[in-house]
């Protein structure tokens, strides 16, 4: 896991910068059955959902947007 984090980390800084990674203020929360909560700033989603996207090598799809995380815990 430690591995999938260090490479989204690395193409969301390639498209929205360093300034953008601190504003967003990334973290990963939980992984599970290839499923993982990303958590970020309400206001740099759309930046964070688009670099997401753009990501390469594997097959990356926001499932689920919500404020609140106990809502995605359970869905996981």
């Amino acid at each position: 896991m430690e591995d999938h984090k260090i490479f989204l980390e690395e193409e969301i800084r390639r498209f929205i910068g360093d300034l953008g990674i601190a504003k967003a203020g990334i973290r990963f929360l939980k992984n599970k059955n290839n499923r993982g909560i990303l958590q970020a700033n309400n206001k740099s989603l759309n930046e964070v959902k688009a670099a997401l996207a753009l990501v390469e090598m594997h097959n990356i799809r926001t499932v689920r947007v919500s404020g609140v995380l106990n809502k995605l815990v359970e869905a996981m």
